[in-house]
């Protein structure tokens, strides 16, 4: 069900020259899987959580609800990617929204 006061004007996708920001599917979870392995060095230094990443079912799992956020308009999750590889290269959202003031917290 979606909220009260939610804006039905949310884009799915931003494209830029450069990327694409994409709302989650279940379906991204491999490829989720292998950008945070691949960055993992990186991520250990800021993220908690990448201390013990999740398996590859466990990405999947995990868009799968950020998919259903979204469409609830909840949170705000986007994938990124490289328009020119079409790679996943990343993450970042919207989250403790608060659609009455409209506000939210960008992560």
């Amino acid at each position: 069900m979606t909220p009260l006061h939610t804006p039905a004007h949310v884009r799915e996708r931003i494209d830029t020259a450069r990327l694409s920001l994409r709302a989650p599917r279940a379906q991204d979870g491999p490829a989720l899987h292998a950008a945070v392995h691949a960055s993992l060095p990186e991520l250990r230094a800021w993220m908690i959580w990448a201390a013990h990443p999740l398996d590859e079912a466990g990405y999947t799992d995990h868009l799968r609800g950020a998919a259903e956020r979204f469409e609830e308009r909840s949170e705000l999750r986007y994938l990124i990617f490289d328009r020119a590889m079409d790679t996943l290269v990343g993450s970042t959202g919207i989250h403790a929204l608060d659609w009455r003031v409209p506000k939210g917290e960008v992560g």
